[in-house]
């Protein structure tokens, strides 16, 4: 199956424009950097929100519109996998749909949000609720992702992965496994409050999230090269199409 190498770049990189808009509202407009406390009260809780309340809708319009950028990626790595899978491509459709439930792990936490924010003059203990089930959703969301990139292992170290431009190398794998073992450790701030195991600590966000935009900076140059070396060999020379046709002679 060919696949149009353009339209695999502009997926790419408009998803990158997508994740670094999502990323600003969430830092500049929504100022939830660095995270709030997860031990915060009511009312410094409903202060997050009522300070700059329009600026924060805004942020959470921004979040829900370029939040479908992992989905774009999806569609590439999904183009990519099925070029080395034999067969009905099983691990493809895991990974396409681990990554739809991804993708509604960026989308559900500023709707949450945006919900809080819609209506400020609410019980404050409401907007408590809504706030932390934002945050919790954000760091516990891992499962999705660990269901994503085990198929992207299992194809990377197949049999029939043996093109050396590969979109899936050996060390991709690797990394895939590490950050599939340490994305679900989020889920252990619906136990801690406070610490490492917080929504907002080391081992539940920074590490988690560091490892993740490795692998991520890592697959879309793996996909970009291999988008490359790919329509380099499905392009004729230019020498063989212009080369002048030689009479033979009997």
């Amino acid at each position: 199956m060919k696949v149009d190498s353009r339209s695999q770049r502009v997926l790419i990189w408009t998803a990158v424009v997508l994740a670094n808009f999502y990323t600003l509202a969430f830092v500049y407009l929504m100022d939830f950097f660095p995270l709030p406390l997860p031990s915060l009260g009511a009312e410094a809780v409903l202060e997050l929100y009522t300070r700059h309340n329009l600026q924060f809708k805004f942020g959470v319009v921004i979040m829900v519109l370029s939040s479908a950028f992992y989905l774009l990626w999806t569609v590439v790595i999904a183009v990519q996998m099925t070029r080395i899978e034999k067969g009905f491509p099983l691990w493809t459709l895991l990974m396409v749909l681990a990554s739809v439930l991804g993708t509604w792990a960026f989308a559900f936490p500023p709707l949450i949000w945006g919900t809080a924010a819609f209506m400020v003059e609410r019980n404050p203990e409401i907007t408590l609720m809504l706030h932390q089930f934002g945050f919790l959703m954000l760091v516990a969301a891992g499962g999705f992702f660990m269901m994503q990139l085990v198929p992207i292992a299992v194809v990377a170290f197949s049999a029939s992965n043996t093109d050396a431009n590969t979109a899936f190398p050996r060390w991709l794998a690797w990394l895939s496994i590490w950050d599939g073992m340490l994305g679900p450790i989020g889920v252990m701030a619906f136990v801690f409050n406070r610490g490492p195991f917080a929504w907002n600590g080391v081992i539940s966000f920074w590490l988690p999230l560091l490892l993740f935009t490795v692998w991520l900076v890592a697959l879309i140059y793996c996909l970009l090269r291999a988008i490359k070396h790919q329509q380099r060999a499905e392009t004729p020379r230019a020498g063989l199409i212009n080369e002048p046709k030689v009479a033979v002679q009997v």
